[in-house]
């Protein structure tokens, strides 16, 4: 089979075998691609670098008969050596990987999810407080997946303000629904900043409770769950 290119960001790196690991990386052009890497040594300092966790590289693979594609060399483009820092950037960019690898089926291409991760991955040691950060993607991806539809006014009457979700649905308290979330006036708000942000700055600004951003990251994987 032909040799294939592609950019991605490592999410997940095991050892198999003798000197070999298998990879999963999320790339612009198929999603979630998993890879298996021969020869690893510590004379082969490149290929320690793009075999581990969160490393942003150029990849050229060869595809197999099975889901697992054979890696023939790569090119790091940003190891993101600042995350090791802080364990506080560890955690971030694992829940960020994680809720790609959660959300994303292998071979799916999501080439406008990709960049997103992308950007907020860069951003992650820029932010002292990692929740706004967080809780923003969460609510990006839910809506990019059809599992969120955040509004100012009900999606039912379009009259009352929202202050409900019912099953990822902005709703008003006349049509919420057993079982619906329910926010306060200044969390709707929080809420909607948090899904329509276009700029970091504005997201470290942002105060975000400890509650809220606990309710956003049950909601978010209790949506992944009924998808």
């Amino acid at each position: 089979m032909e040799e294939e290119r592609t950019e991605g960001i490592v999410l997940r790196s095991f050892d198999y075998k003798d000197r070999q690991k298998i990879l999963t990386l999320f790339s612009p052009k198929e999603g979630l691609i998993s890879l298996i890497v021969h020869g690893l040594s510590s004379r082969k300092s490149h290929l320690l670098a793009l075999t581990s966790p969160f490393c942003h590289a150029e990849f050229i693979y060869r595809k197999t008969r099975s889901d697992l594609s054979r890696f023939i060399d790569g090119t790091v483009l940003d190891e993101h050596l600042n995350f090791r820092t802080q364990y506080s950037f560890l955690q971030t960019a694992g829940t960020l990987a994680q809720a790609i690898l959660r959300s994303q089926m292998p071979g799916k291409a999501t080439p406008v999810l990709y960049f997103l991760f992308r950007s907020y991955f860069k951003q992650i040691t820029t932010f002292e407080n990692p929740a706004p950060l967080i809780a923003s993607f969460h609510l990006k991806l839910l809506k990019h997946e059809g599992l969120l539809a955040l509004e100012a006014s009900c999606t039912h009457c379009q009259g009352l303000p929202a202050q409900h979700l019912d099953q990822g649905q902005s709703v008003c308290s006349l049509h919420r629904a057993p079982g619906s979330l329910s926010f306060t006036p200044t969390e709707w708000d929080t809420l909607l900043q948090l899904e329509n942000a276009t700029h970091f700055h504005a997201l470290r600004q942002l105060p975000l409770s400890p509650q809220l951003s606990s309710r956003i990251a049950i909601h978010f994987h209790e949506r992944l769950r009924q998808d």
